[in-house]
């Protein structure tokens, strides 16, 4: 068993890297830089020179979206609530897959959903993922929700709506803005990937076997496997 103290050097060494990581992903996502994907399927689009004090607050947005604390491993919510983890797949320029996980305080699957669907931008994808998370909890009753994704642009979008975007980035934000105003509990957060493991895997499960859209209450293998692991609180490389 570790003691304390080794425990509160870990903590401080994952916090100058979430720190790090965070200034990364904060420039990524204010200048347009997109790269997920795999191998030779990364794509960047429009990145562009900034005035670092443009950079600055748009950081200081990105923190403020991000909450307090960005742990690097899954957390589960307080008694009552359930979270929801969302994440996008961009197969091609042309198409995305998605996954949401939702989970109670125990860490216990309780449902979710993946698919496939058109999409033109990473952005897109991220939001849909988002959209549908809040969507499939409001249609199964929750109402205390937490929903996570690790796209910080994404996050940002919806705290500004006033960043017009594209008519599908519009749409997509407007349908989210829409499930925000009903009677209920609801507060949308910045992650880390590592740890929204679950749903990343799940999002690329998808893409590997071209699913159709499927909902359901028992997790594959593979995802029980990244589940088990946020339970216990071990952050998940992916």
């Amino acid at each position: 068993m570790e003691n304390e103290n080794t425990k509160r050097c870990k903590r401080r060494r994952r916090n100058k890297k979430l720190t790090l990581e965070l200034a990364v992903a904060g420039f990524s996502a204010f200048c347009g830089d997109e790269t997920r994907g795999e191998g030779e399927g990364r794509r960047k689009e429009g990145l562009s020179v900034l005035p670092i004090r443009d950079f600055l607050d748009a950081f200081q947005s990105l923190t403020s979206a991000a909450g307090p604390a960005l742990p690097s491993a899954w957390e589960a919510p307080s008694s009552g609530f359930y979270k929801v983890n969302c994440d996008s797949f961009m197969i091609d320029k042309d198409c995305a897959c998605f996954a949401c996980i939702i989970r109670n305080s125990e860490g216990l699957c309780f449902k979710g959903c993946h698919g496939e669907l058109p999409m033109n931008t990473v952005l897109q994808g991220e939001l849909f993922a988002i959209w549908k998370g809040l969507a499939l909890a409001w249609e199964t009753g929750l109402r205390k929700i937490i929903c996570e994704s690790d796209s910080l642009e994404g996050v940002l979008r919806l705290r500004n709506t006033n960043d017009a975007g594209n008519a599908m980035d519009r749409d997509v934000t407007n349908k989210i803005l829409e499930l925000l105003s009903r009677d209920w509990t609801v507060s949308i957060n910045a992650a880390l990937r590592s740890a929204n493991a679950v749903a990343d895997s799940a999002a690329k499960a998808a893409a590997r076997t071209k699913s159709p859209y499927m909902e359901w209450f028992v997790p594959s293998e593979e995802i029980s496997m990244h589940l088990e692991r946020d339970k216990l609180a071990v952050p998940i490389e992916c």
